[in-house]
């Protein structure tokens, strides 16, 4: 009997390979320029970058397509932050864009260590949370996108942020070597 209870365990016939050996020749790299392992590898992350008449956040299959709603709001329009879902920022940043909100993730790129490789790693600064302005339509369309899960409130009221005041932080996080003076 195996592992998998009633069902008898398969017995190779004379003439058959082995579980796990080849019976086709290896890939010679010269004739197929994928298997070259000194070819850099294909960039497969999606791209973060910041865009005043673009979305902020696009997938590599989105570049040539333009928002799904024009933008129609006014650049003081305020900004929320948005609490998503756990390991979705990315996502819930590509969807809020095709809304027609301006949506800014700031990420960071870390160096991180694998068994075998080093390697650079982009993550979000702010775990959980990414801003956005809705361009003259309230909170509300923020609300029902899905993977946001609710708005970050000062009481019972969404906090608002001045766009000078992301402004300032995209700066920051941007440009780390200036410093903003506080009045302090």
């Amino acid at each position: 009997m195996s592992v998998f209870g009633c069902f008898p365990r398969p017995v190779p016939t004379r003439g058959t390979p082995r579980a796990g050996t080849r019976t086709e020749p290896r890939a010679d790299p010269q004739a197929d320029p994928r298997l070259d392992p000194r070819r850099p590898p294909r960039p497969s992350a999606i791209t973060l970058t910041w865009s005043t008449d673009f979305p902020a956040v696009f997938s590599p299959r989105e570049r040539t397509r333009p928002p799904a709603h024009p933008p129609t709001g006014t650049p003081d329009d305020p900004w929320y932050v948005v609490w998503s879902e756990a390991r979705a920022k990315k996502k819930v940043a590509e969807r809020l864009a095709a809304r027609g909100c301006d949506v800014w993730l700031p990420t960071v790129t870390e160096k991180h260590r694998w068994s075998d490789r080093w390697k650079m790693v982009t993550r979000p600064l702010f775990t959980g949370y990414l801003f956005a302005a809705t361009r003259g339509a309230g909170y509300v369309p923020l609300l029902k996108t899905p993977g946001v899960l609710t708005l970050v409130k000062e009481g019972a009221q969404p906090a608002v942020l001045t766009p000078a005041y992301v402004a300032d932080l995209r700066r920051m996080v941007e440009h780390p070597e200036l410093a903003i003076e506080s009045d302090s």
